[in-house]
């Protein structure tokens, strides 16, 4: 039995020694954990390789440049799964604190009931109160995309046009719109265990069903926002199952990692902005290629009969 924790650190020491620390007050296992330092401009993954090199459960790997969510995350779970040959792949951002003793026991009991290839836990808030997984019931049709697009499009264009107005009303405007994106989809509240739905990608499991066919997690051409949604297209398309089961349970703290970025107000603000329409971009030519392919297969289908 061996179990693979994948932590992405980027600048928040404090934190990612506390999600190290919260993993190794786990019960006995056979585990191992993987920081990946994705160039931390503030030199903390070189503290953390010297912090840890004589600790037998811990490897630092340093990335030479900041590859992004998607590209520092799968560094790391393709050196889990080649180095360990892992039964299970645990990818967290450094914000993730672990509550359970028995968290990979139970990860194990959830397996055995239903093999997943992909598994999401209950995801709390550092107050505990409110819920991220599911993420959503599903991902966003075309039309949906596109009217997000067109809205974070405006959104760039408006604060590049009023960078004179205050910092405070910028964020209060980003936070409105956000809230707007949310509600285009279903949030599911997160009480019981639910399949092929939208997994938060701040905390995700991979088991051998997909980690032997995989050598990605996250589709590797984002950089930031919406993996979530391209991973769920990926997973309902090749019959991946994807489960979401409160059994287990984390804390996050969110934006732990992007509120240290050199980035700060206004460039903080345009950087999301830019992400997001750069994400959803290749989030819709990925959707109309797929959507191309299906009718494709349907032509064939209909010229055999």
């Amino acid at each position: 039995m061996k179990i693979c924790f994948v932590i992405l650190h980027y600048n928040a020491i404090n934190e990612t020694e506390t999600c190290i620390e919260s993993i190794k007050a786990m019960d006995e296992a056979e585990k191992k954990i993987i920081v990946v330092d994705n160039a931390s401009p503030n030199h903390t993954g070189h503290i953390l390789a010297e912090r840890y090199q004589k600790d037998a459960d811990v490897d630092i790997v340093l990335n030479d440049t900041n590859l992004g969510f998607a590209k520092g995350n799968n560094v790391g779970y393709r050196y889990a799964k080649e180095k360990y040959n892992a039964d299970f792949i645990v990818l967290v951002n450094s914000d993730i604190i672990f509550i359970q003793n028995d968290f990979v026991k139970k990860l194990y009991q959830i397996y055995e009931e239903v093999p997943f290839a992909l598994l999401g836990p209950d995801i709390l808030n550092s107050s505990e109160t409110t819920h991220s997984n599911p993420l959503n019931d599903r991902a966003p049709s075309l039309i949906e995309a596109k009217k997000w697009l067109r809205g974070f499009k405006r959104q760039l264009f408006k604060t590049r046009v009023k960078l004179f107005l205050s910092e405070i009303h910028l964020k209060k405007y980003k936070s409105e719109y956000s809230l707007n994106k949310q509600s285009l989809l279903t949030k599911k509240g997160g009480e019981k265990p639910e399949k092929n739905i939208v997994l938060h990608g701040c905390c995700i499991i991979a088991s051998k069903k997909f980690t032997e066919k995989m050598d990605w997690i996250f589709y590797p051409e984002t950089f930031l926002y919406n993996e979530e949604y391209i991973l769920y297209e990926y997973c309902r398309e090749n019959k991946y199952l994807m489960l979401y089961n409160p059994a287990v349970k984390v804390i996050h703290n969110h934006h732990a990692s992007f509120n240290t970025m050199k980035e700060k107000g206004y460039e903080q603000i345009l950087f999301s902005w830019k992400e997001q329409i750069r994400s959803l971009k290749i989030y819709i030519k990925l959707k109309k290629d797929s959507e191309k392919n299906k009718c494709e297969e349907r032509v064939v289908v209909k010229k055999r009969k």
